[in-house]
Formats: C-alpha cells, sequence, structure tokens
C-alpha cells in the first residue's frame, strides 16, 4: 500500500496579547503603524506574522479582507522615520539575529549586512571636506612616513568634537598634518574617523572604509568585528583625543552587547580605565562586575591581574553595595549621570540628543537627495565634488574654480525646484485643483550649458 503523507496541523494563528505594544498619541502616528513597527523593530517578527497580527488587531482598511506583504511593508517604510524622529532617538538597527518574540533592540548591525549607501556618502562628505587633517604614520624607525593615501579627517569634525585636536587647530588653525600614536593602528584611527565625521554617530560603524589611492573614486569595505581589544582600542584612542562623545557611545554599545549575554573580561582595559582615573567608565564596569553573578571576583583577586588602582577602585565600589548602580535606570538622565562622561547640571548634551539634532538635518539632506535623483542631477553632482576634491589634492585652482561654479548651480537649481515641490504641498494640502504647474527650474542666469552638455534642465510639472 502506497504510504500517506503525513499531514501537520494548521499553526496556531497569532494572538497580538502575546506581542503587547504601546500607544503614544504624542508621536503623530496612528496607532496601527506603531504596532507594526514595534512588532518588526522590538519584536523582529517576520513580516508575514506581522500581517497575521494586523488582520487580527483590526487594523485593515475599510472593505478589506486582506493587506499585502508589500502593502505592509510599504506602511513601515514610510512612517517608521517619523515615529523614531517623534520620539527623538534615532532611527534604531534591529538585531535580526536574535529569537523571533525576543523584545530586543541592540545598536549594531549585522555585519553580514552590505555597508549602506549613508554611511558611503558619509564617507566621501568627510574625504570632500574643504578644510582636512591628514594623518601620518610612524615607520619602524618611529618616524613619520610619507604615506600618499593618508586618513583624513575634517577640521571642522575634529574641531567640535575632540578636544585635543581643537586646542592643536586653536593654536594653529593652518595645521593640516598630524602623525599618529605609535600603538594606534590605522583601522582604529579609520573608525575613530567614521565616529565624528562629518557627523556625530549613534553607534559604532559596521564597515571599514577607505580607497586604494588618494585620488580614487571606490570605496574599499569590510565588515567590522567588534572584539572586546576592538572596542578597547577605539575607547582609548577617543579617550585620548577627548572624544567623550563617542566615549559614551561605546559605553552604551557595550552596554547592549552585555545585556545579549556577550561578556568577556577584560583586566587590561579596567587597569588603564583605573590608571587614567576615567570614573565614569570604570564605574560602569565595576557595577556590570558587580551585577554579573558569572564572575568570581576572589579568584580574580588571587590572579593578581589587577594593578593597585583597579583593585581600591573595586573595593570602594563594594563598599557601596551597589547603591549607586544606574544599570536598570529607565531614566536616561540617571545613566548619563553616572556612566557618561558629559556634564548634565552643565548644561552639556549626551551624544544622543545630539544625533537626534543631526538628524532634522539628515531627513533635509535625504529630501534633496530624493530630488537630485528626480531631477537626474545626482551624478553630476558627484562628479562635481570629485573633481573638486581632487582638484584641491593637485593644486588645480582653475579646476577648483570650475567645479564650485557648478556645483553652486546645481545647488540654486536645487533650491528652486525644492520651493516649487513645496508650493505644490500646499495646493493640495488646501484642496486646491492642480491642473498644471509648469515652472523652469533654472533662471537665466544659469542655463543648462554652464552645467555641461549632458546635464538635463528639469521643467516640473
Amino acid at each position: 500500500m502506497p504510504r500517506r503523507k503525513a499531514t501537520s496541523p494548521d499553526p496556531v494563528p497569532p494572538n497580538p496579547s502575546d506581542y503587547p505594544c504601546t500607544f503614544d498619541p504624542d508621536l503623530g502616528v496612528s496607532e496601527r503603524y506603531q504596532s507594526l513597527i514595534q512588532w518588526l523593530d522590538e519584536y523582529g517578527l517576520e513580516t508575514k506574522v506581522a500581517k497575521q497580527l494586523w488582520i487580527a488587531s483590526g487594523y485593515l482598511m475599510p472593505g478589506k479582507s486582506t493587506i499585502s506583504i508589500q502593502g505592509l511593508h510599504n506602511n513601515y517604510t514610510n512612517h517608521r522615520p517619523k515615529y523614531y524622529k517623534a520620539k527623538g532617538v534615532p532611527v534604531p538597527v534591529v538585531d535580526r539575529l536574535r529569537k523571533p518574540g525576543e523584545r530586543r533592540i541592540l545598536g549594531a548591525r549585522d555585519v553580514k549586512n552590505p555597508v549602506s549607501n549613508e554611511d558611503i556618502e558619509l564617507f566621501w562628505a568627510n574625504r570632500r571636506a574643504e578644510h582636512v587633517i591628514a594623518w601620518y604614520f610612524r615607520d619602524e624607525n618611529s618616524m613619520p612616513n610619507s604615506d600618499s593615501n593618508p586618513p583624513l579627517l575634517s577640521k571642522s569634525a575634529a574641531y567640535e568634537h575632540s578636544r585635543a585636536l581643537r586646542s592643536i587647530l586653536e593654536n594653529d588653525p593652518n595645521e593640516h598634518a598630524i602623525v599618529v600614536p605609535k600603538e594606534v593602528s590605522r583601522k582604529t584611527l579609520g573608525r575613530f574617523i567614521q565616529c565624528i565625521s562629518p557627523e556625530l554617530r549613534a553607534f559604532p560603524p559596521t564597515h571599514d572604509l577607505e580607497t586604494k589611492t588618494k585620488l580614487s573614486d571606490k570605496v574599499i569595505t569590510a565588515p567590522i568585528q567588534w572584539t572586546h581589544k576592538a572596542l578597547s582600542e577605539l575607547y582609548h584612542l577617543s579617550r585620548n583625543l577627548g572624544a567623550d562623545d563617542v566615549c559614551d557611545m561605546l559605553t552604551d554599545y557595550c552596554w547592549a552587547q552585555l545585556k545579549a549575554g556577550d561578556f568577556v573580561t577584560d583586566a587590561t582595559l579596567f587597569n588603564k580605565l583605573a590608571e587614567d582615573n576615567d570614573w565614569p567608565a570604570l564605574n560602569f564596569w565595576l557595577d556590570v562586575m558587580i551585577a554579573c553573578d558569572t564572575l568570581d571576583l576572589k579568584k580574580q583577586f588571587k590572579k593578581r591581574i589587577w594593578n593597585e588602582s583597579m583593585k581600591t577602585a573595586l573595593h570602594s565600589r563594594l563598599s557601596e553595595q551597589g547603591s549607586r548602580s544606574a544599570l536598570w535606570c529607565d531614566e536616561q538622565s540617571r545613566f548619563c549621570e553616572e556612566y557618561h562622561h558629559h556634564a548634565p547640571e552643565e548644561g552639556e548634551l549626551c551624544y544622543i540628543e545630539k544625533v537626534s539634532r543631526q538628524k532634522e538635518d539628515f531627513y533635509d539632506r535625504a529630501a534633496m537627495a530624493k530630488l537630485a535623483d528626480k531631477l537626474r542631477l545626482s551624478d553630476f553632482i558627484r562628479n562635481m565634488q570629485t573633481k573638486l576634491m581632487i582638484a584641491r589634492w593637485t593644486a588645480d585652482k582653475q579646476g577648483e574654480v570650475d567645479a564650485k561654479e557648478k556645483l553652486q548651480k546645481a545647488e540654486e537649481i536645487l533650491r528652486k525646484a525644492a520651493k516649487i515641490e513645496q508650493r505644490k504641498a500646499a495646493l493640495r494640502q488646501g484642496g486646491t485643483s492642480i491642473s498644471r504647474i509648469s515652472t523652469a527650474v533654472c533662471s537665466e542666469n544659469a542655463p543648462s550649458s554652464s552645467l555641461g552638455t549632458n546635464t538635463p534642465v528639469m521643467e516640473v510639472r
């Protein structure tokens, strides 16, 4: 007799009560979209499961019996930026490797993912800055080498985010070359540059980025495996350069990883923090050690791997019996007060707030980039930016002037097009019928021929 195929029972549809969500009416995002974002971001559910929850929650539009996966995804991508912007936090990158249904958001991307276009654009924005600092490493004789492709850092970012570099530039604004400390690797320096330039990051970079030559227009990428050693090296460099925001960001990143169960003791790091009297970071790690049941402190003492400064600090923290621990505190201000380097009482902002304010500019830039694509100006602008960068490096004054002029005219086109889009949006909101809005984007002072024969001049209709 032929065998009968085994049949599996129909899967039980998910119950919305198993995935509770919070609704904040002040965010300006409807309840259905807030739930969708939380299902996908915080619970890590698959879209097909979110679809079932969407239907079970009664979120379908009137007259509709279902919703497509693509439609659900569109709702997610359209409302997600507004949701996090209203919450005042950067759009998080979700750890998709966790078990579905486990509610957790981590700061780091899965390194298997390709580098984002945004990171590539930020990399070029730093290298194309008008004023940069070149970093040179030492050779085997401890002499600065003549690197033809040194790492570059925007001076404005250096001045804003590093006390040590700010002091150097205040002493000599024309300073354009710095010798890297011998213990700092090229990778660590590149990662530090990504953390602050052209803007501050909310999470460590996911990829190492560099070019093969100084004038190359292609980026070489490699995923970063964030080991404790790699994080420690980046932290020490940031600390030495007075980049407190980067230090605090790394502390928060480590805490996210620790909560995920990834904890390895690092005596070298702890000893260094104690020697440098870096109390915010040291208190964080001391509280982590005290809170971790897996760590046998007595055995650590017997191994004599800690210096006297570290032992003294640990004894002092233990005597407080965790009364000052802010690890599990829900208030960000309390965590900042105990483990961050900025001083809230003096009005100093946390890096989280700084990044949030940067996002306002990011959304404006993203809108302009989308408009540039619409006008088919993106490739032209990138080419002119590359020509401008090469002209500066090769001391081609005329080439620099020409590239600047063409970029200015392209930007003028974008500004005029943006105004037209704003007028059209205002008319739509006012309920006025728009049969035709036809306005030449370029003025007589910026004809298409001045941008190049292949640059289109769009007429917005």
